[in-house]
């Protein structure tokens, strides 16, 4: 079987070094990640863009897998999350990033654990302003 590669989440603001957590919120809508950079990139699906190339593969490929024809797929190049953190927080890999709710946590490899609470303004246009927690 073959999957259709719909989106790519990289370039010129993404991560500068290796991802090695992700996690999905539970909405759907969005996901964080962290990395080697010792950043979080807090990433959306809400983009014209990404909803246009996902019906797009629907279409295609209607059960999500390719059917062994020659039609060839253009994913979608997403290169600014809505929210990055300064990696002066962490100071080494983030090893785990997860959703508490619309909470973030995130862990280091130097054992520091910080929560952060993403505020996404519900007019469609997402911004996040984000406070490290005591």
């Amino acid at each position: 079987r073959r999957a259709v590669c719909v989106a790519i989440f990289s370039g010129h603001h993404g991560h500068k070094s290796g991802v090695l957590s992700i996690d999905w919120h539970s909405s759907g809508t969005h996901f964080v990640s962290g990395g080697m950079d010792n950043t979080i990139k807090l990433w959306s699906l809400k983009s014209d863009a990404i909803k246009t190339a996902i019906e797009r593969s629907e279409k295609i490929y209607p059960n999500g897998w390719g059917d062994g024809s020659d039609e060839c797929f253009d994913p979608v190049s997403e290169q600014f999350p809505f929210y990055s953190s300064t990696n002066k927080v962490h100071t080494n890999y983030i090893d785990c990033v997860q959703f508490i709710g619309d909470l973030i946590l995130s862990k280091s490899v130097e054992n520091k654990v910080v929560l952060w609470r993403p505020i996404i303004e519900s007019s469609g246009e997402e911004t996040v302003y984000s406070k490290q927690l005591p």
